[in-house]
């Protein structure tokens, strides 16, 4: 039996990793402001052990279930049930298209789906497979010794998070019961059962589910919002949420909504934690104005590799604005050059720790991610200051070929980000038949901005190399977001694309 668990309890595996205090505390409250819905930790633990039992009946053990939906309780029983009970639990974004879901669902190898309304897949259409709506679930078990959690071995298969891949379609990332049993008791190491934690994140994104995990584990009460929204975000914190998670844009969008609506700042709020997309100084300094009592941390993990990488300085130093921290102690990083040699400074951060993947699901030709003395090649270009702390610079396969020369899209992103004015900015090739590609950029500006997308263009002009300045500058209201809510640069692309159709001038053409 793995060996993990709180208080003195022993987790027999992932699915059994939820608190076991006092039942009748919150576990969860979902829904809006006037329609919120509370589930106690007994009546948790008690519909995680119905659909366990239910699973038990129709599905044989080590065996994938595919879960398709917005947030919601349900969504998270069953996330927690499938594991359970020796099963295999795979989240699919509810967003995707039918054929995206089934190839996903085919190569998972899962014949019992649970959905929702919003997934594209549903029990009239289910053509081969075994579709079951998550809202017809049970809540109560049956009088049977079925749905009891199965002892697993570190090893065994837990989940498989599908993220987005430049070849070959999405990759399965394959998750041990192991692996993430440690990255709970890394997290619950010094952690109470207080607070209310605040997600509005996709939890088929490993950024929301990781945290939600960890509440559920620690017994504080887990805010869920069935989607991302503005509004219903603001409304949360108003209501009492203590800390705050999200990706980058999601922030963003989240203070220029309070500034319209005179909300703020939220004193309430000890912390804020903040990951899976590079995050701009100027946007970073605004979420310390706008949370004036939290802990702004910027965290850094991968689906392959799990949260934990970075820590605060074991010396007490302050951890600089936009850095992730030290390497934590209980993982081993190291940055590599384009020939693979360790370099102290500016290049792509490896690291080994018990939270790998076990691999990518039938893809052997991406076996080069994990090296042959076990370290993950994140593809993450790092730099790293006089006090060992790590700043995220680029993605070292993310270049432009302009005129022959090459561009890193990131760090033309960062040059608009460093003007005062600027929050966000988004970077994308449009392809030319001369140059190869040209930059072009979509920005959102500080509240009450005066600068337009000729000023910016002049500021990168000053700043950088011809070639990698952007040939304009379109000035938006908001970046589109992807399913997994960081900007959606194939989104960037096809508007900046679409306007210079359009537009018979466009702005700063070079």
């Amino acid at each position: 039996m793995t060996s993990f668990g709180n208080e003195g309890r022993k987790w027999a595996n992932l699915g059994d990793a939820i608190w076991d205090g006092p039942g009748e505390h919150i576990a969860i409250e979902f829904g809006g402001p006037r329609n919120v819905t509370r589930v106690t930790y007994t009546e948790f633990r008690t519909r995680v052990t119905a659909i366990a039992a239910w699973l038990e009946g129709r599905t044989e053990e080590s065996e994938s279930v595919a879960i398709i939906g917005r947030n919601s309780p349900t969504w998270l029983t069953a996330f927690f049930a499938v594991m359970s009970t020796g099963r295999v639990a795979v989240p699919l974004s509810h967003k995707a298209p039918e054929a995206a879901l089934r190839a996903m669902i085919v190569d998972a190898n899962a014949r019992q789906v649970l959905v929702d309304e919003a997934s594209s897949i549903q029990p009239a259409n289910a053509r081969g497979l075994e579709v079951q709506s998550l809202a017809s679930l049970p809540s109560t078990p049956m009088h049977s010794p079925l749905g009891r959690s199965r002892p697993t071995r570190p090893g065994d298969l837990a989940m498989i998070l599908y993220t987005s891949g430049s070849t070959g379609g999405p990759k399965g990332v394959e998750l041990s019961h192991g692996s993430h049993l440690w990255v709970q008791s890394v997290l619950l190491d010094g952690a109470d059962d207080a607070g209310t934690v605040l997600v509005a994140a996709p939890l088929y994104h490993m950024n929301a589910l990781s945290n939600a995990q960890t509440t559920l584990a620690r017994g504080a009460t887990l805010r869920l919002l069935p989607s991302f929204d503005a509004d219903a975000f603001i409304d949360a914190i108003d209501e009492g949420a203590t800390s705050v998670t999200g990706v980058p844009p999601m922030f963003a969008l989240v203070l220029g909504r309070a500034d319209e609506t005179g909300h703020g700042p939220f004193d309430a709020v000890n912390d804020v934690f903040i990951g899976s997309a590079p995050a701009s100084e100027q946007l970073l300094a605004a979420i310390e104005e706008a949370f004036p009592h939290a802990r702004v941390a910027f965290r850094y993990g991968t689906s392959e590799s799990g949260p934990i990488a970075f820590a605060d300085h074991p010396d007490g130093l302050p951890t600089p604005r936009g850095s992730v921290g030290v390497p934590h102690p209980t993982v081993r990083l190291r940055l590599v050059d384009t020939q693979g040699q360790e370099t102290p400074s500016g290049g792509v951060l490896e690291i080994s720790c018990p939270g790998l993947m076990n691999g990518y699901r039938h893809r052997p030709d991406l076996s080069a991610a994990i090296t042959m003395d076990g370290y993950y090649h994140t593809n993450d270009v790092f730099d790293v200051d006089k006090n060992g702390f790590f700043r995220f610079r680029r993605r070292s396969d993310d270049v432009l070929v302009v005129g022959g020369e090459n561009i890193a899209p990131q760090a033309v992103a960062q040059v608009l980000e460093s003007h005062p004015d600027v929050l966000q900015a988004a970077v994308v090739g449009i392809p030319d038949a001369v140059k190869g590609a040209k930059p072009w950029a979509e920005v959102v500006l500080r509240p009450r901005a005066t600068v337009n997308g000729q000023d910016l263009r002049d500021f990168a002009l000053a700043h950088l190399e011809p070639n990698a300045a952007p040939r304009g500058v379109f000035v938006v209201p908001r970046l589109p977001l992807s399913t997994s809510n960081k900007v959606d640069l194939r989104m960037v692309e096809a508007r900046i694309v679409e306007r210079l159709k359009t537009t018979s001038n466009p702005p700063a053409q070079a």
